[in-house]
């Protein structure tokens, strides 16, 4: 029996045993690419192709992976975990020795080739990464007066001489900042190589900075994203209940323009909101001091372009004409996104069928959607509609005064806000000044006024038609 035969044979043994030892999931995530590459008499080496997970199997799992081999294989006193790419790396340096500064092949190795080829070797993060969406393209994207200077920055980003500075994208969702970072992420992918960028949302970025955290590896996961020349940030409003998050965040932004890496961060807020939003005052500054591009809802004949450039990707059986789309574009104003969502429905419904598709066809497929995706009132909205119910000033309603009117404009308020609303009653008693078990207390007031009290009853009914609850 080989050598070798025999050194399969017991990395095969080994490997059967680790799904019974860690269970799945943390076979999955962590031990999935182990391969072996050596064994003396006393110790086995083992290779992972991530520099992170080389160190969070070092920090987690080696001396129980360790106890795995001698116990399911054979007795050894070490075990090592090493990074492929690595070991291949030594391998050919001892071959092919580079002379002056230059590759094996004689020609000098540039900036943007050496992060490329940096980039090829940085897949321990994959897994976290969320996929790129190849039909997001810059050439996809529909511009106008209300996104054109977010999407010069964006585009700029790939220009020759582009400055040294992070660009900050932010507007209300639907307006198609995601579209515009998905561009980005694939110009990226077609100039440099498909590892050449780095997209995180800010749910992959949390994930991220768990792991590396708890299991001690934050400086390989900065290592890995500062190999890219492309760093995307996702929703980054979102991070504001995470400060750790956050902190790691500025350090890798930090670092990566000084590397010289170009840097796309999208969010809801300006700068001057964020930290009133809970974003850190450092996140919040280090962003503020980014080229700020806002991006606004568009009009109608924005939205128009947007569903034509959907109608020429799709290609369906059916004819879109443009009192449809134009129909779309006029019912569908909230975002981009509800818009899009509205063009889906009408292709579920006609897409397969040979037929024309105008104004009539689209009113049919959609009027119900129409009605569904009426804005809910705010509770300011309620409020609102509250103090002119009851002929008293909104200052009045949220003051602290105990009239008796006063009061009962209060019970209504809960009253709608909790019924018709499904408001909280924190969120209901933040809305008044007050705390939640003043809200709650209310409430039961106004479940007994309504009862005995047909003029209470009648300002609730009231109150619920003003703001489109009746």
């Amino acid at each position: 029996m080989s050598d070798a035969f025999c050194a399969a044979s017991a990395f095969e043994k080994f490997r059967a045993a680790l799904p019974r030892r860690f269970g799945d999931n943390v076979v999955a995530s962590w031990l999935c690419d182990l391969e072996f590459e050596k064994r003396t008499d006393d110790a086995v080496v083992l290779s992972t192709e991530s520099q992170l997970r080389c160190d969070t199997i070092g920090q987690r799992f080696l001396l129980l992976l360790k106890e795995a081999w001698s116990e399911e294989v054979f007795p050894i006193r070490r075990l090592k975990i090493d990074v492929r790419r690595r070991l291949e790396r030594h391998a050919r340096r001892a071959l092919t020795p580079p002379v002056n500064g230059a590759t094996p092949a004689g020609r000098p190795l540039g900036l943007a080739a050496a992060r490329a080829a940096a980039a090829t070797q940085s897949e321990g993060v994959i897994a976290y990464l969320p996929p790129i969406d190849d039909r997001q393209t810059f050439d996809s994207f529909a511009v106008d007066e209300s996104n054109e200077l977010a999407f010069g920055a964006a585009r700029r980003v790939f220009a020759e001489g582009a400055a040294d500075e992070a660009i900050y994208l932010y507007g209300p969702s639907g307006v198609g900042k995601t579209h515009v970072l998905m561009g980005a992420a694939n110009e990226a992918a077609k100039l440099y190589g498909p590892q050449a960028c780095a997209y995180l949302t800010y749910s992959a970025w949390r994930e991220l900075c768990v792991n590396a955290v708890w299991s001690h590896t934050v400086p390989g996961l900065h290592r890995e994203l500062l190999a890219r020349q492309v760093i995307l940030v996702d929703d980054v409003h979102l991070l504001a209940s995470s400060r750790r998050t956050q902190s790691e965040l500025v350090e890798l932004l930090k670092a990566a323009l000084t590397r010289r890496i170009r840097i796309v961060v999208a969010g809801e807020l300006p700068p001057a909101e964020l930290a009133a939003a809970g974003v850190s005052q450092r996140l919040a500054n280090w962003l503020a001091g980014a080229l700020r591009a806002p991006i606004e809802p568009g009009g109608a004949a924005l939205r128009a372009r947007v569903i034509r450039k959907r109608i020429e990707l799709k290609k369906p059986r059916c004819d879109v004409g443009d009192d449809a789309v134009a129909f779309i574009a006029e019912n569908f104003s909230q975002s981009l996104r509800e818009a899009l969502g509205a063009f889906d429905q009408l292709l579920y419904q006609y897409g397969e069928r040979a037929m024309q598709v105008g104004r009539i066809e689209a009113a049919l497929a959609l009027n119900p959607r129409i009605v569904d995706s009426r804005p809910s009132p705010t509770l300011e909205q309620v409020a609102l509609a509250t103090a002119a119910a009851h002929n008293i000033s909104i200052d009045e309603l949220k003051g602290r005064g105990q009239y008796q009117r006063l009061a009962r404009a209060r019970h209504a308020f809960v009253m709608v806000a909790r019924e018709s609303l499904k408001e909280s009653f924190p969120r209901i008693a933040r809305t008044l000044n007050r705390d939640h078990t003043t809200a709650m207390s209310g409430f039961r007031r106004a479940e007994a006024l309504r009862v005995r009290d047909t003029k209470f009853a009648a300002l609730v009914a009231s109150i619920r038609q003003m703001v489109g609850c009746a």
